[in-house]
């Protein structure tokens, strides 16, 4: 794969726009201002304004800049289906998602304006059928939002230690003695709320970092979802977790009635639920009553699985799983269930399923055993360090230490002690490294989008 054509993707969105009167919104943050007219020569300032503006259909075209919400809160809500382009030039006279770098990124400080249930980006709307949207060359980067430890789990060469996934409302470090919490986080980058939508929805040459919680999280029952030629580095939890819906909710007959196209994406480090480490950590999931396309990817050093299939019975599901390259992925590539207990697997035994209820497909996947074959494009210290990365308790409890027989003898529960040290859990990755793993591999993964070198 040479590139995926985004000029080429511009034209089918305009070519829908045109059969539906749609019109073409512009943002430039350094040259718009929210009192014009949102044209190309007049462009808004903020993305929020125009999305207020835009109607179904609209494609909103975004300059470089990072964007930070109405009022700085950080987060925007997508209330009709519209397309969102970025990576312009000030002037619209070019476009390259990686050189001019249109970006999402709340600030910790202002984490006390988020809303609970909502995603940097949340796609608001429901109930809208034969949707047909697209986001493209998008950065949504939570890293500057979270919080993370002055020095718990904070390997040599890292400035901030461990992330603190209930963060406190402000402040870009905390120490062990911080006991203020924001229960208000966003629950992924990309949030697709609306559960009764139907139609299609392209997410491609985006880059995701630093998510405190998914990295495209949420359902779409009918139609197709692609995700296409997007970086996805440092996500808790999952980095794509997109579910169907019940058969009934459309079709009685029909028991899958969404598609999923995952497709050219580079999936790297992905965490598991806690430091703890005892579940979650998956760079995928497929979820039941949803039709499956995984293919050319770059899926690694995942704690759990690269793939996760044990969510919904695999009967309902249509997987094909081909030509992707897996690494380093520390419990497996793929994990499925074999009740009652959940089996991981390498590349190496793909074909022992192939032919089971709902693999239809297994084709072409290889494990990449040396690292080395990015050169320099995965950040050496973060790498080394995740290799390593362990979580481990030390118990301290005496029953015949002078209080816990006190304790004892009025009846009370003992107690002890528990230590525990994470040597690293989910810190913060530089996002500007990860543009670089836009091409690090021919044909596998992420290339570069076209017209960029």
């Amino acid at each position: 794969m040479k590139g995926i054509k985004f000029l080429a993707a511009l034209a089918i969105v305009a070519g829908a726009a045109t059969s539906v009167q749609a019109a073409d919104l512009y943002v430039s943050l350094n040259t718009g201002a929210n009192g014009n007219d949102g044209s190309k020569s007049a462009p808004y300032k903020n993305l929020w304004k125009a999305l207020k503006q835009a109607k179904a259909g609209d494609v909103i075209h975004v300059a470089q800049g990072i964007y930070p919400g109405q009022t700085k809160r950080g987060w925007f809500d997508v209330t009709e289906p519209v397309s969102i382009i970025g990576g312009y030039s000030d002037d619209f006279s070019q476009r390259d998602p990686i050189k001019f770098v249109t970006k999402l990124q709340p600030m910790n400080e202002n984490n006390s304006d988020q809303a609970s249930g909502k995603g940097i980006l949340s796609l608001s709307f429901e109930n809208k059928k034969g949707v047909d949207m697209v986001i493209d060359g998008l950065t949504i980067d939570e890293g500057h939002s979270n919080t993370y430890h002055a020095e718990k789990g904070k390997p040599e060469g890292f400035s901030l230690g461990k992330l603190l996934p209930s963060a406190p409302a402000k402040g870009f470090t905390i120490d062990n003695t911080t006991k203020e919490a924001n229960s208000s986080r966003e629950v992924a980058l990309i949030y697709l709320r609306g559960v009764y939508n139907t139609g299609n929805l392209t997410i491609q040459n985006c880059t995701f970092a630093n998510g405190d919680n998914f990295g495209i999280l949420g359902g779409w029952p009918e139609g197709k979802v692609r995700v296409i030629n997007n970086v996805f580095v440092n996500t808790r939890m999952v980095a794509i977790d997109i579910s169907g819906a019940k058969a009934d909710q459309f079709n009685k007959s029909t028991a899958n009635i969404a598609n999923l196209e995952v497709a050219n994406n580079t999936i790297l480090f992905t965490w598991t639920r806690t430091s703890e480490m005892v579940d979650m950590g998956y760079g995928v999931r497929c979820n039941a009553k949803f039709n499956c396309n995984f293919h050319d990817n770059i899926v690694g050093l995942s704690v759990f699985s690269g793939l996760d299939m044990t969510k919904g019975d695999d009967k309902t599901k249509d997987i094909k799983i081909d030509n992707n390259l897996f690494f380093l992925n520390k419990r497996g590539d793929l994990s499925f269930t074999i009740s009652p207990s959940i089996k991981f697997i390498g590349v190496d035994e793909f074909e022992d399923i192939e032919g089971e209820p709902g693999y239809n497909s297994m084709q072409g996947n290889i494990s990449l055993k040396d690292v080395k074959a990015f050169g320099s494009k995965i950040n050496k210290n973060y790498l080394e360090n995740f290799l390593v990365a362990s979580y481990t308790e030390k118990t301290d409890f005496d029953p015949n230490s002078p209080a816990n027989l006190f304790r004892s003898a009025m009846g009370m529960n003992q107690v002890g002690t528990i230590q525990s040290t994470e040597t690293m859990y989910a810190n913060h990755y530089p996002v500007e490294e990860m543009y670089q793993l836009f091409g690090a591999m021919p044909k596998y993964g992420a290339q570069l989008p076209t017209g960029t070198k």
